[in-house]
């Protein structure tokens, strides 16, 4: 659906995006009993022992959609006052595939129930294990957290200042994530894990629908869920080219955006580069509009993006941005007929 860039175009990778499920490879942090030691195979495990077992990397395509239900539901009570507030109750199977974030998240807060389909079979293997110790007389607690008899609440802080997170574990778990973002544009992410929905299959209607996939790709920056920037950036470079037509206020929205929420990177950003080359296109219309003017003295850097775009070209040079319809996140069910 994207037009074709011209061959003199620069082509930009963005390095951040990759076709793999590469935010769902995570680390195992230790389970271990409050008190006293537990064992594993015959082997005692102190209060700082590791558990060193490789990390459960989650392919994209490689699991069916139904075994991400089989993983445990986790609340994301999203917005930061009342009555603003709203809770997602989300598997966490597909949000740890999604948005590495969370998964650093979890674990860090003490979440120790299994965050993808793979670590299913391997605690059910696990707790087999387990079984079979006991059965044979030996005095052990299974390292399976939903086996255990132990009990454990702690909270932290994560690396983003605008999200924090909360667990509380007795017996089997429940889980609640604070996430400081807008409520309403969190239910696009929402939609997105459980199925296509407005990301991947409806057009670009109107200018706000470009503003909305910026603020959706500086979610997805903020989540660490490359998977999702990589399916909103394939939607907004569909459908921007040198035709779109945009009004100058919905312009100046995605530089503040792009500006404000976007880190600048040696390797320019793809959505950011096609926002400022449009912009830079456009430079003789916006330096009419009184918005436009005042960007450039709130943000200083924004005149340097600019001229830097509109030495490469002007309209007919659009960014050559390298992005395809992201492939199918799960395995066919594989019903018999």
């Amino acid at each position: 659906m994207a037009s074709p860039a011209p061959s003199l175009a620069p082509t930009i990778f963005d390095a951040d995006i990759e076709t793999q499920a590469s935010s769902s490879s995570r680390s195992s942090k230790t389970r271990v009993a409050k008190s006293g030691s537990i064992s594993s195979g015959g082997r005692a495990l102190t209060e700082d022992a590791v558990d060193e077992k490789p990390a459960r990397r989650v392919e994209v395509g490689s699991c069916k959609f139904s075994s991400f239900l089989a993983t445990p539901l986790v609340g994301v009570t999203v917005g930061a006052h009342e009555p603003d507030t709203r809770t997602f109750y989300v598997h966490v199977g597909l949000l740890c595939l999604e948005s590495e974030k969370f998964v650093k998240q979890l674990r860090s807060g003490g979440f120790r129930d299994p965050l993808s389909p793979l670590d299913i079979n391997s605690n059910s293997n696990n707790s087999s294990n387990s079984n079979a110790a006991n059965n044979a007389g030996t005095s052990a607690s299974s390292i399976n957290y939903t086996a255990s008899n132990s009990s454990s609440a702690s909270t932290s802080t994560a690396n983003n200042s605008n999200a924090t997170t909360t667990t509380t574990t007795t017996n089997g778990s429940s889980g609640i994530l604070y996430c400081d973002e807008d409520a309403s544009l969190f239910g696009y992410f929402f939609e997105y894990l459980y199925r296509d929905g407005w990301v991947l299959k409806h057009g670009v209607q109107h200018d706000s629908d470009y503003v909305t996939l910026a603020r959706l790709y500086s979610l997805g920056e903020r989540l660490d869920a490359k998977l999702f920037q990589r399916a909103v950036l394939w939607k907004f470079a569909s459908h921007f080219d040198a035709t779109t037509a945009m009004y100058d206020q919905a312009i100046c929205d995605l530089l503040q955006i792009v500006c404000a929420e976007l880190p600048e990177r040696a390797e320019e950003d793809a959505f950011r580069a096609l926002v400022f080359w449009y912009a830079a296109a456009n430079l003789t219309r916006l330096q009419r509009y009184g918005r436009f003017s005042r960007l450039l003295m709130e943000i200083p850097d924004l005149g340097r993006y600019l001229c830097l775009r509109a030495g490469d070209g002007g309209r007919d040079n659009r960014p050559a941005v390298v992005v395809e319809r992201p492939a199918e996140r799960f395995e066919s069910e594989g019903v018999l007929v």
